[in-house]
């Protein structure tokens, strides 16, 4: 376990001197160019095989660590526990060179109605924390419009709504002033998706969905008036 975190921790070392070193190659370009006419980019005098690393080498360096990271994070105890049985992720970035953290992820834990931040550190310790889902909650991912527009499809079939030919869009939805408890609450307290289905080509959607992703429930549909 120790030697995976360090070894993401090394590996988004030589990623960010990569990066640094590039940046730092281009100013030193430009006091040592030949004199007289300018170029972009500058050139060192005799410098040869110069070559730079592919933008699709660093994407699949920054997709090891990341990967090597979400692996160490969810072989932690606490972690597990924190997220619990179903669970969603969501944003997965990595830490700049003036912090600490070398990865942090965002999931959903669809049990505890819970936003987890879970970030690993550059000294390989995990920092985490938890929000109410009426605090906040992350923007919806692909896994979750796919199963609430495939919810609301069949509740609205059933009801006698005929989708067949629409177009479906899904889209966290947000709880009106009159449906929250306290006027901090910004969000449902749990994971519900706003769910309409039309024809598309820029016309008003003709059906609509209140999609409760923690309960597994369409808890309204009709048409849109």
């Amino acid at each position: 376990m120790h030697s995976k975190i360090f070894l993401v921790c090394g590996l988004l070392f030589l990623i960010t001197a990569c990066s640094q070193s590039t940046d730092t190659h281009s100013t030193a370009h430009s006091h040592h160019a030949n004199s007289g006419e300018r170029q972009w980019p500058p050139e060192l005098e005799g410098m040869t095989n110069q070559q730079s690393l592919p933008a699709t080498s660093r994407t699949r360096a920054r997709n090891t660590v990341l990967a090597a990271a979400r692996s160490a994070l969810l072989n932690n105890p606490e972690v597990r526990e924190a997220l619990g049985p179903v669970v969603s992720e969501y944003n997965a970035s990595l830490g700049d060179s003036k912090g600490d953290a070398t990865a942090t992820f965002v999931f959903y834990n669809y049990s505890s109605d819970k936003t987890v931040e879970v970030a690993l550190m550059r000294d390989g310790s995990i920092q985490l924390e938890s929000f109410d889902a009426t605090q906040f909650q992350p923007a919806e991912n692909a896994d979750e419009i796919e199963t609430a527009l495939n919810l609301a499809k069949v509740t609205l079939e059933s009801g006698g709504y005929m989708t067949a030919g629409l177009q479906g869009t899904a889209m966290l939805a947000y709880p009106s002033t009159n449906e929250t408890q306290s006027l901090t609450d910004t969000f449902y307290p749990q994971r519900v998706l706003y769910v309409t289905f039309g024809s598309g080509d820029g016309e008003l959607p003709e059906y609509r969905a209140l999609v409760n992703l923690s309960a597994g429930i369409v808890s309204d549909f009709g048409t849109i008036r």
